[in-house]
C-alpha cells in the first residue's frame, strides 16, 4: 500500500500497474489498435509470436512499475495504529452507552444503523425496535416493530426481522418510519409525542423507494417544499428478487401529506452499461443550488476491457427537471439531466495509488461548498484508508465544461467525446445547465444516454488550494489526501468545524469499532490524529455503522451492531497535569493554570509539537511534604510501646491527594489513618502511622502518596528494634523525669524568644548561640 522505502508501500502498486497499464496495452495490441512502444523494449520481429511479445511487455511493465514505485512520494501524513492516545469509551468523561431497550449487557445482532437527532431527542432504529433517548442515552420511549411480511418465516438470511432503515422528521412534527419488513419494505408515520401512535402503513409495488435489505446502501433526502407536498430524492435499488437487488436507480418521489404516501415521479433509466452499474450509495444526497448531488461507488464500465474494478462517483440531477418526452428514449418518467464523474482520492506520484471505494461523506455546515469523504481499501486485503475533500462548485464546473467519456459500441475503447462525426456538439444545452428537458429531440436523448452519462475529467481532491483563476483550470497537480492510515478501514465521518482558532476536527468511525479524532493543520493541508476511542465492550467489537453530530450535546452519537454510544467532542478534564494536557495535542484543550479546560482562547497549547516545555516548573505538578515521619527506635521488650509517626503533605486542589500505603522491608506494611482538608487552591493530607506493629526486625519504610495524573512521591524513615531489657523506674523517678521535660521545654522557648529580641534590636538576619568552645565562623 505504501511506496518505497517504506515496505508497506508494496501492497497493490505493481498489481495496479499490471492491471491498468500492461493489460490495457496488451488488449490494445491484441485488438490491432496502435500502441506506442517503450524505447527500451524492442519491437517484436516477424518470427516472434504475439504471445511471447505480450509476455515480454508484461514483464517489462512490471519492472518499470517496481522502479517507479520507489520514486513515489508518500502523502504528508501517514498514521498507523496503535495511536498515541488510546482510550476505551468507559474511560472517557462525558461518554454514555446504551445497549437498547431491556438490555444492560452488550450483545450482537441489534443493528443500530439508523440514528436521527430531532429537537435534541435521539431516535434509534434497529432490528424490530424503535426507541428514543435523552442526550445521555437514557431511555424515553420504546416500541416493538416486528415484521408483518409473509416471508418472515421462510428462513432466508434477512427474512426474520424488520430492520428500521429510515427515521425522517416531517414538517408536521411527526416521524416517517421505514423498514425492510422481511423483503417487503414499508413506510408509516409515528407521533413524536407518543411512539405507539402510528398511521397507515404503505408498501410499494414495483419500486422500492426505501431499502429492502438491512445492509443495503442507499441515500435519502427530504426537501420540505410545502406543508402538503415534499420532494424526496433517493438512491437505491427498486427491485428485490428474494434477496437479490436489481434495477439500481436515482429517483425523485413526492411525499403527500397528511397520509405520508410516497409517489415516484422520475427515475434514471435502467441501463447498467452507461448509467448505474451496481452502485453502493453513501451518505445523504446534497442539495446544491438547483441540483442534487449523489455520492456512490460502482463497477467502472469504462474499465471493463481491462478487468473489473470499482470506482467512486459523484453524480447530479436537476432538482426541478420535468423528464423527457413521451415516446422518446428518455420518457417523461426518466431523468434526462443525470450525469456522473469519477471521484478521485489518490496518493500523488508518477503512478498514483487510488483509493477507489468511497464509504461516507459529510457536508460542511460552515462552508456548504465543502464535502469531506472517507475512502477505504476493499476487504479482504490489506486495510488502508484516506480522507479527501471536494468543492461542489468545482464539481459543478466539471459537469459544465468537461468532455464526455463513452463507448460507441461494445468491446470498443472508451474515448473522449465532445463533438460528433459532423463536428457538431453531441447535444445542446448540457445537462448541468438544467434546461427544459422536454425540448430535447429523440436523437439528442439517445446521445445523452449513450455518450453523455460520464464526463471525461475526474473530480479531484481540492482542499486546500490557492484560489486563483477559474476553478476548472485552477490546478494541474494532484493534492495529497488530508489523512492516510494503514491498518484501519474508515466507515463514517462527521466534522466539528470552527473549534477554537478556527480549527476543524474530524470524527472518523472505523471497521474495528473505534472512533478516531483528527484535526486539520493550520494551513488545511493535512489532518493529524489526536486520539482513538474504542467502543469495544467485554471483548465484543463491531464496525461503526452510523454517526450523528450534536452541537447542543457537544458530542457524536455512534451506532453499531451492539449498542449506541455518546462520544463527547472533548474530555479535557481527564488530563490532570499540564504535561498530559499539552501532550494530548487536542485542539479543544488548553492548560489554564491549574486545570485542562475547553472552550478557552487563553492558556497553554502546542498542537504542532505537544511540547510540555511550556509548562511552568512550579508546585502545580508536585506533591510537597510539610512534615516528614522521623526515624525511631522501638522497645521490643516493652509491651504496648507506642510508636507514632506523622506526615503532612499538600498538592493542588482537586487532584485527589491520597496515600497508597506504608511498606516496610523486611517487615509487614504498617497501618495508618488519614484525613484531608482544603484551603484556597491547595489540598492537604495528614497521616498518622502506627509503627508499634513492625515486629522484631529493623525496618526500612516508605510512605507512598499519589494524586490524579499519575504523580507519586514517597517519604522514607526507619524503625530500629531495641531489644535491651526494660528499665523499671519508681514513681519518684518518673515524676522527676516529667519535671525535667517541662523545664527543658520552657528553656527552649525562652531561648528562642531571646534570640528573636536580640536579632531584631541588632538588625541581624541570623543569630547563632555559640557553644563554650566558640563558633566556627567569625
Amino acid at each position: 500500500m505504501h511506496f518505497k522505502p517504506d515496505p508497506r508501500y508494496l501492497h497493490d502498486c505493481t498489481t495496479d500497474i499490471i492491471k491498468t497499464t500492461a493489460v490495457k496495452h496488451l488488449s490494445e495490441y491484441q485488438s490491432n489498435s496502435t500502441t506506442i512502444l517503450p524505447t527500451m523494449l524492442p519491437v517484436p520481429s516477424g518470427v516472434m509470436s504475439r504471445r511471447a511479445w505480450a509476455s515480454s511487455l508484461i514483464v517489462f511493465l512490471t519492472f518499470l512499475g517496481l522502479c517507479s514505485c520507489r520514486s513515489q512520494r508518500p502523502p504528508l501524513r501517514n498514521v498507523d495504529p496503535p495511536f498515541k492516545q488510546s482510550f476505551n469509551i468507559s474511560q472517557v468523561s462525558g461518554s454514555a452507552v446504551s445497549y437498547g431497550p431491556n438490555s444492560s449487557v452488550p450483545d450482537v445482532g441489534k443493528f443500530y444503523r439508523t440514528l436521527t437527532l430531532h429537537n435534541e431527542i435521539l431516535y434509534v432504529g434497529g432490528k424490530s425496535h424503535l426507541f428514543s433517548t435523552t442526550e445521555n442515552l437514557e431511555m424515553r420511549e420504546e416500541v416493538s416493530v416486528p415484521s408483518t411480511s409473509i416471508f418472515k418465516d421462510m428462513g432466508c438470511e434477512f427474512c426474520g426481522g424488520n430492520y428500521i432503515r429510515i427515521i425522517q422528521p416531517l414538517p408536521d412534527g411527526s416521524l416517517l418510519e421505514c423498514g425492510t419488513n422481511s423483503l417487503v419494505p414499508y413506510c408509516q408515520k409515528r407521533s413524536t409525542k407518543n411512539l405507539s401512535s402510528v398511521g397507515e402503513r404503505q408498501t410499494f409495488d414495483g419500486h422500492n423507494v426505501v431499502p429492502s435489505l438491512p445492509h443495503q446502501n442507499s441515500s435519502w433526502l427530504l426537501l420540505g417544499d410545502s406543508e402538503t407536498t415534499n420532494q424526496i430524492f433517493v438512491g437505491s435499488y427498486l427491485v428485490n428478487s428474494f434477496g437479490v437487488l436489481e434495477e439500481p436507480a436515482i429517483l425523485r418521489a413526492v411525499l403527500r401529506e397528511p397520509l405520508g404516501r410516497i409517489d415516484v415521479q422520475l427515475k434514471t433509466k435502467d441501463s447498467p452499461h452507461t448509467v448505474l452499474n451496481g452502485p453502493q450509495f453513501v451518505g445523504d444526497p446534497i442539495e446544491y443550488q438547483d441540483k442534487i448531488f449523489f455520492f456512490f461507488r460502482e463497477f467502472a464500465s469504462e474499465h471493463m476491457n481491462s478487468g473489473r474494478i470499482v470506482y467512486s462517483r459523484v453524480s447530479m440531477v436537476c432538482k426541478d427537471e420535468m423528464g423527457g418526452r413521451e415516446y422518446t428514449t428518455l420518457t417523461e418518467k426518466h431523468f434526462v439531466t443525470f450525469v456522473k464523474a469519477r471521484l478521485e482520492c489518490s496518493l500523488p506520484g508518477k503512478y498514483p495509488y487510488y483509493y477507489n471505494e468511497i464509504q461516507d461523506v459529510y457536508r460542511s455546515t460552515v462552508d456548504p461548498n465543502v464535502v469531506y469523504a472517507v475512502f477505504a481499501t476493499r476487504s479482504p486485503g490489506v486495510a488502508s484508508s484516506a480522507v479527501c475533500a471536494y468543492r461542489l462548485n468545482e464539481i459543478e464546473d466539471l459537469f459544465w465544461e468537461s468532455n464526455f467519456l463513452a463507448q460507441k459500441k461494445d468491446k470498443e475503447l472508451w474515448l473522449e467525446y465532445f463533438e460528433d462525426v459532423n463536428n457538431e456538439e453531441l447535444f445542446s444545452p448540457r445537462q448541468a445547465t438544467c434546461p427544459n428537458t422536454r425540448a430535447y429531440t429523440d436523437e439528442e436523448c439517445r446521445k445523452i444516454l449513450a455518450l453523455g452519462q460520464l464526463v471525461y475529467r475526474k473530480a479531484q481532491n481540492s482542499f486546500p488550494y490557492e484560489n486563483q483563476g477559474p476553478s476548472f483550470h485552477r490546478r494541474r497537480n494532484r493534492i495529497s489526501p488530508l489523512l492516510v492510515t494503514h491498518g484501519e478501514r474508515f466507515t463514517q465521518i462527521v466534522v466539528d468545524e470552527g473549534v477554537v482558532d478556527s480549527v476543524d476536527v474530524m470524527f472518523i468511525g472505523t471497521e474495528n469499532g473505534t472512533v478516531l479524532k483528527a484535526y486539520l493543520s493550520s494551513d488545511g493541508s493535512e489532518a493529524r490524529i489526536v486520539e482513538e476511542i474504542s467502543l469495544n465492550s467485554e471483548g465484543l467489537k463491531a464496525p461503526v455503522l452510523t454517526m450523528v453530530k450534536s452541537e447542543a450535546s457537544q458530542a457524536v452519537f455512534v451506532g453499531t451492531d451492539i449498542g449506541v454510544y455518546k462520544v463527547p467532542f472533548q474530555h479535557c478534564q481527564d488530563y490532570t497535569t499540564c504535561q498530559s494536557c499539552l501532550d494530548s495535542r487536542d485542539p479543544y484543550c488548553r492548560w489554564t493554570g491549574n486545570s485542562c479546560s475547553s472552550g478557552r482562547t487563553d492558556g497553554l497549547q502546542d498542537l504542532e509539537n505537544g511540547s510540555s516545555d511550556l509548562c511552568p516548573d512550579n508546585k502545580d505538578d508536585k506533591i510537597l511534604f510539610r512534615t516528614l515521619p522521623k526515624s525511631q527506635s522501638r522497645a521490643v521488650n516493652f509491651p504496648n510501646h507506642p510508636v507514632n509517626l506523622h506526615l503532612v503533605a499538600e498538592a493542588p486542589r482537586g487532584r485527589n491527594l491520597r496515600p497508597v500505603g506504608v511498606d516496610c522491608s523486611p517487615c509487614a506494611s504498617l497501618p495508618f489513618t488519614h484525613f484531608r482538608s482544603a484551603c484556597d487552591r491547595r489540598e492537604f493530607l495528614v497521616m498518622h502511622i502506627d509503627g508499634s506493629s513492625a515486629g522484631t526486625d529493623d525496618c526500612f519504610c516508605s510512605t507512598v502518596l499519589e494524586m490524579d495524573g499519575g504523580v507519586r512521591a514517597s517519604a522514607n524513615f526507619s524503625l530500629t528494634a531495641d531489644s535491651s531489657d526494660p528499665v523499671h523506674a519508681s514513681k519518684r523517678d518518673l515524676e522527676e523525669l516529667a519535671t525535667f521535660d517541662v523545664e527543658m521545654a520552657q528553656y527552649k522557648y525562652e531561648l528562642q524568644e531571646w534570640k528573636s529580641i536580640v536579632a531584631k534590636s541588632c538588625e541581624l538576619r541570623d543569630l547563632q548561640v555559640c557553644p563554650l568552645g566558640g563558633c566556627s565562623n567569625p
